[in-house]
């Protein structure tokens, strides 16, 4: 079985290659003008109303594509495994492709880091088409999330959205992957100040760090989990780095709609974050 086949069935065995179509929306008082719903074919159910400037582009079209380039860039896939969340009605998947065989080690890090390339997809108009490689951390299979290190495909579901182009970069993305080393690298070597570390974590938590944010359940899961980091590679970067990727690979929550939701926004809060703060940079 070649790579392609292999990503694919993976994918079609968790409910994603399904056909969708387009259907007017109405109201008691009659048609909604510039409006479509897009209708899983296969059960029926509406996905989501977008507005007709919304380019439907299929899971099947984009997977086919984007395997394709995987097989292309001739990586090592041997045990390669997808990994998927979605919404219940499948409206919005994240879609991580997760290669052992292609690893990077972190000097102080007991755990080899795996290449990890996360594709985006929705059909309700709430996210943009993405993809982004990235890594995961074997030990706890956090997926390391790696800002500006790697390169990344984006577009809104318009004409601009270029599906083959998206499959192009992924040679690119496995190439830049191998610069993560460098950069774990220097989040290691890097102290942190108590200070600058609660900063960062009241910034990604969306807190006040003058307000009573010790109490927050929140802050005290992603506080716990930076202590038990620190206890394993020390007061570095990389340990609150680490505690961060953690609380968003793990978070819990309460049905596949809001964990499908939370993940993909986390991820982009998270990196958005690590974009910008001088700490990461």
């Amino acid at each position: 079985m070649n790579v392609q086949t292999m990503l694919m069935d993976q994918i079609d065995n968790a409910g994603l290659l399904f056909n969708v179509r387009e259907s007017d929306v109405f109201t008691d008082s009659g048609k909604i003008a510039g409006k479509k719903a897009i209708i899983n074919a296969q059960t029926d159910q509406a996905m989501g109303i977008v507005s007709n400037r919304y380019k439907v582009v299929s899971n099947q079209e984009i997977f086919e594509n984007f395997t394709a380039g995987i097989a292309a860039s001739g990586i090592d896939a041997t045990d390669a495994a997808v990994k998927i969340v979605s919404t219940p009605t499948k409206s919005r998947s994240i879609v991580d492709f997760v290669f052992p065989a292609e690893t990077i080690q972190v000097g102080g890090d007991d755990s080899k880091t795996a290449l990890s390339i996360t594709a985006l997809n929705s059909y309700d108009g709430t996210t943009r088409y993405s993809t982004k490689a990235g890594g995961l951390r074997m030990k706890c299979l956090n997926g390391q999330i790696l800002g500006k290190v790697v390169g990344a495909y984006s577009a809104t579901h318009t004409d601009s959205l270029d599906v083959a182009e998206s499959a192009s970069r992924i040679i690119g993305m496995i190439t830049e992957f191998n610069n993560a080393k460098d950069y774990f690298n220097t989040l290691m070597s890097r102290n942190i100040d108590p200070a600058v570390e609660m900063q960062v974590m009241c910034e990604f938590l969306k807190l006040d760090p003058s307000s009573e944010y010790e109490k927050n359940k929140r802050f005290i899961k992603l506080n716990d989990l930076t202590s038990q980091y620190k206890k394993e590679m020390g007061a570095s970067v990389y340990s609150l780095y680490n505690a961060l990727t953690d609380f968003v690979t793990h978070n819990s929550s309460r049905s596949e709609e809001s964990a499908a939701i939370n993940q993909a926004n986390n991820r982009g809060r998270l990196e958005k974050l690590i974009n910008s703060h001088s700490v990461f940079a």
